[in-house]
């Protein structure tokens, strides 16, 4: 599994999580407190800068609500079963995309470093595109009754 994030015009280092770390309080210790306290904070001069994550169980779970909670980090809650309004659904897509473009790996080593090869070329300016299609984005889920859209 891997992890990372995006501002308007910044990206997070991208984080590997080990198949046996998996647990809430392993993600709490290696992207919580190990990439994102430092990426959120950096751009904390922001206003109403808020977390958008999916509905995963380890995000969910009482204890990186707990975290999020005492490091005032605060969370948009948004509908389940909702990727179109993630952006961040449409970049991993994106990965996955030109991943297909590269030779299959021989090693999960060699499948990180192709990963962060791809995470690398994701452009800034992409990610600010993606992001102004926001309100498009929420205008189609309303048109498709909550269902998806094509983006």
């Amino acid at each position: 599994m891997v992890w990372g994030a995006f501002i308007g015009f910044d990206k997070s280092p991208l984080v590997t999580i080990p198949s046996n770390k998996r647990s809430s309080s392993d993600f709490v210790t290696i992207v919580y407190e190990g990439v994102l306290i430092g990426f959120y904070f950096l751009h904390d001069d922001l206003e109403q800068l808020i977390l958008m994550e999916d509905g995963a169980p380890v995000h969910r779970n009482s204890l990186p609500v707990q975290w999020r909670r005492a490091h005032g980090i605060e969370k948009l809650f948004w509908p389940a079963n909702s990727p179109d309004l993630n952006p961040i659904e449409n970049v991993w897509m994106v990965v996955k995309d030109l991943l297909k473009h590269h030779s299959r790996p021989n090693s999960k080593l060699e499948m990180i470093e192709k990963i962060q090869s791809v995470w690398d070329t994701i452009s800034i300016e992409w990610l600010r595109t993606l992001i102004s299609t926001m309100p498009y984005r929420m205008q189609a889920v309303i048109a498709a009754g909550g269902g998806s859209t094509r983006w």
